[in-house]
């Protein structure tokens, strides 16, 4: 059905990585819409007044953080979801990644080195370095980026596609910027794990054609522009050449070398309930000062055969798409 209604020309327009959110063992059954990566905030301007250059490291997070907060006045180094959601899960998923995180059968191996680093991470930047509220447990989206916002953090995990709410919060790009999340060890290639939007067609639909004709123009370069000028990301190289785009995004840049090192979150049709093991981790890590041991955390991502299927009597993913028309 694409070569019927989309040319190569404009296939290949789209950024490659994207096309890995929308395909399932080889078959495509989505059309791209827009994506975001979480990325790490920071008032550049408080760092350059500090001769503080960017931070690449979580070294660096530490220490600029250690230099620049000022906790007797609430201002706190860094900012992370905590409360029990998935979007903490999914702000912790990069940090993983670019700690060297595997994903095994798209499962991400939390009992691996990488995964309790990641973990300890947490509870060390709260009761150990002090550069986290030990409030940060019960911080939602608001809460985690609200106080990057109204100047209550020197720095922030949360999505890119946040940038616009910061500058209408009255900090203009430049005083703030964006950077990789951070790596162990400087020098290392920076990763992310992004959350992606897309449009599918369900397979029962009487009207395949006009439906992909009405995804296709959604997903078009002006589709784009209209959709994701204020919130998202765009996921077409030519968006990234509209100067309507660039003037109301001038982080556009960073943008772009992000989409190429992303992956998806985990294709796994039971990405809710390993998210659920994800949260509780992190709040066990962040409650809990003196927590070291993790095999309870080890445990929850050994599936469990006797509930391995799904409420709706499918097996896996295979069984969800059958609802959905492949591309």
């Amino acid at each position: 059905m694409i070569k019927k209604h989309v040319s190569q020309k404009d296939l290949d327009d789209f950024i490659p990585s994207i096309w890995d959110f929308v395909r399932f063992k080889g078959k495509t059954y989505a059309f791209p819409l827009t994506s975001f990566g979480r990325a790490l905030f920071y008032r550049a301007d408080w760092f350059e007044k500090a001769g503080i250059p960017a931070p690449e490291t979580w070294d660096d997070v530490i220490a600029a953080a250690k230099k620049l907060q000022d906790p007797a006045k609430d201002i706190w180094g860094l900012t992370v979801r905590g409360k029990r959601d998935d979007g903490t899960a999914q702000g912790w998923l990069p940090i993983f990644y670019a700690m060297g995180g595997k994903f095994v059968d798209e499962i991400p191996q939390i009992d691996s080195d990488a995964g309790v680093k990641a973990l300890q991470l947490y509870q060390d930047l709260v009761y150990k370095h002090k550069v986290m509220s030990p409030d940060t447990v019960s911080y939602g989206s608001g809460e985690a980026r609200g106080m990057f916002i109204s100047g209550k953090a020197v720095m922030s995990i949360i999505g890119s596609h946040i940038a616009p709410a910061v500058v209408k919060g009255g900090t203009s790009y430049g005083a703030f910027k964006l950077t990789h999340i951070p790596v162990p060890v400087k020098g290392m290639q920076p990763t992310n794990v992004a959350t992606s939007y897309q449009w599918g067609i369900l397979s029962n639909t009487r009207y395949p054609d006009e439906a992909m004709r009405y995804v296709n123009y959604l997903s078009s370069t002006q589709g784009q522009v209209e959709f994701n000028t204020t919130y998202m990301e765009g996921v077409r190289k030519s968006v990234y050449q509209v100067p309507e785009y660039l003037k109301a995004k001038p982080w556009a840049d960073f943008i772009l070398k992000d989409q190429a090192i992303m992956r998806p979150l985990p294709m796994h049709p039971k990405y809710g309930e390993l998210s659920r093991v994800i949260q509780l981790a992190i709040q066990e890590m962040l409650r809990v000062p003196f927590l070291r041991f993790v095999q309870p955390v080890r445990d929850g991502f050994r599936p469990d055969r006797r509930r391995a299927r799904r409420r709706d009597g499918g097996n896996g993913p295979e069984h969800v798409l059958d609802r959905v028309q492949p591309f």
